[in-house]
């Protein structure tokens, strides 16, 4: 038969791997769009134990990151409502629409002290809501992931949620970006999340881990 066609094509996760130097660009650029963001965040704090204070080459630092939070719950919300007060633009997606417009009415479904006040002051000029993940991650350079990890029967994770926005994210992404999984997940969920995205995707996406421990009561 013929020989199989190995040339590397634009978007191939192998090729990429296999091409040292855009690699080493692309995870130049993943480190600076996150210390990008966490100085956002903390006003240029310190960044945290294990992390260089100052990325390799230009980052752009006059740019301002914008972040999709996927999932509107008592994670996701809390996380977009904190970065949109720290200054930067945030989109919250969730598939209930009723839930979107309460939070348009300054509605919070939870208690968490100070949330209400973060939702009412950012929105809607940074920190808008949408039930639509395909257009919200448009322009974003990092996309938190911060859906429902439900237990099965047996008791391990359903990760059903998460894998299906990752591929949602690769299949719809028109750019490269960053994605953080801020869901409670098991150990080795990154690579399950890698391998979806690698399937899916035409474009590079970054699986990084932000795990939210939330206290109970």
């Amino acid at each position: 038969g013929e020989a199989e066609d190995r040339t590397p094509k634009r978007g191939d996760a192998a090729s990429f791997r296999r091409d040292g130097v855009a690699e080493d660009a692309f995870n130049q650029r993943s480190e600076c769009v996150f210390l990008r963001a966490l100085g956002q965040a903390t006003g240029g704090a310190t960044a945290p134990r294990g992390i260089a204070r100052q990325p390799r080459g230009d980052c752009g630092k006059s740019e301002s990151v914008k972040i999709a939070v996927i999932g509107s719950g008592y994670v996701g919300l809390v996380a977009g409502a904190c970065f949109a007060d720290s200054g930067t633009n945030v989109v919250c997606v969730d598939v209930d629409e009723q839930k979107l417009e309460k939070l348009r009415r300054g509605d919070v479904p939870f208690f968490e002290p100070r949330l209400a006040e973060l939702v009412k002051r950012n929105w809607p000029h940074r920190l808008e809501y949408s039930s639509n993940l395909g257009q919200s991650i448009q322009g974003r350079e990092i996309v938190f992931v911060a859906v429902g990890t439900p237990p099965n029967e047996d008791g391990s994770a359903d990760l059903s949620h998460v894998l299906g926005v990752a591929k949602q994210v690769a299949e719809t992404t028109t750019h490269d970006l960053v994605m953080v999984l801020k869901s409670t997940v098991p150990v080795g969920t990154n690579e399950r999340v890698t391998e979806v995205v690698n399937k899916h995707g035409k474009h590079r996406i970054s699986v990084v881990s932000n795990p939210e421990f939330l206290k109970e009561g």
